[in-house]
Formats: C-alpha cells, structure tokens, sequence
C-alpha cells in the first residue's frame, strides 16, 4: 500500500506530461500545414514539436491554476461532511448506546451540578429526538441488543439487506 501511494504524485506529473503529448502528437500535423509558410516553423520539424508541446504543457498548468484560483472545486472530504448527516448532527444506533451508558453514569454521581443535570437533559432529548424522527435507529439499538443478549444475528442480516 505504502507504494501506491508514493507512486500517485508522480503519476500526477506523468499524466500532465503524458496529456501534453498527446495533444502535440493530435494537433501538430494540423498546425504544421497552417504554418508551413513561416521558414523557421517548417525547417525543424523537432524545435516545432517542443515549442507546440511547451504552449500544451503551459496551457495545463494555467487552466489547473485558473481552475485552484476560482474555486471550481471543492475538498471532497467537506463535501462527504456537509453531505452526511451522521457526521454533523444525527447519532448513529451505536453511538446513542455509548451516550445512554454516559447518561446513565452521569446519573449516578451524587454529586451532581447543574451543568452537568443540563447535559443529561441535552443528551437524552437528542436520543428521544433522533428516535422520534427516525424509527431506523430506534429499530437498529433493539437489534443490536438482541444480537449481543440472546445471539439473534437479525441486525446481520437487516444490514447486509440494506447495502444490496
């Protein structure tokens, strides 16, 4: 693995030289004949490769920079964030179990001050809230709990369901 990644830069520059190749090689026959009046073009068939290969070569690099500079693109894992609800404000079932054992722990402090009664509230009006709005979860925490307590793999099988 640790080898394909060090191989992606350099297929990056490859890519850009390998692209700008291959439009020299498409398009330098169709410039040649507009251009074959002018000695200097037509005499030196390799320079005329080089320069039209150059122009190719800038050209990529000053669209890349003109398409970083606008902003035409967007950092893929922003989008997988902004996209997924699981990431910025619903619980998944695993993790409204995890919060109902801090709950439950956090109830069982005598001492307890009113910050923390807050968070209490907070975290159990979110899991009522979550449940409320999507009877998946409230579903998925009681399959989960078959499966751990009596062996009822249900929840396997609802999972591999879904992913078909």
């Amino acid at each position: 693995m640790k080898n394909f990644w060090r191989v992606q830069p350099a297929q990056m520059v490859l890519s850009v030289v390998f692209w700008s190749m291959t439009l020299t090689g498409i398009f330098y026959p169709m410039i040649v004949e507009k251009l074959k009046d002018y000695p200097w073009w037509g005499q030196n068939t390799f320079l005329g490769l080089m320069l039209f290969f150059s122009i190719i070569l800038g050209g990529i690099f000053i669209f890349g920079y003109l398409y970083d500079k606008f902003k035409f693109w967007k950092e893929q894992q922003l989008v997988i964030v902004e996209r997924n609800p699981y990431t910025s404000w619903k619980l998944n079932p695993v993790q409204t179990m995890w919060a109902e054992l801090w709950i439950e722990t956090a109830q069982a402090q005598q001492n307890k001050t009113p910050e923390l009664e807050a968070k209490i509230k907070f975290f159990e009006a979110w899991i009522a809230r979550l449940e409320e709005i999507d009877p998946w979860t409230k579903e998925m925490r009681g399959l989960i709990n078959k499966f751990a307590l009596e062996g009822d793999d249900t929840v396997l099988r609802t999972l591999a369901k879904s992913a078909e």
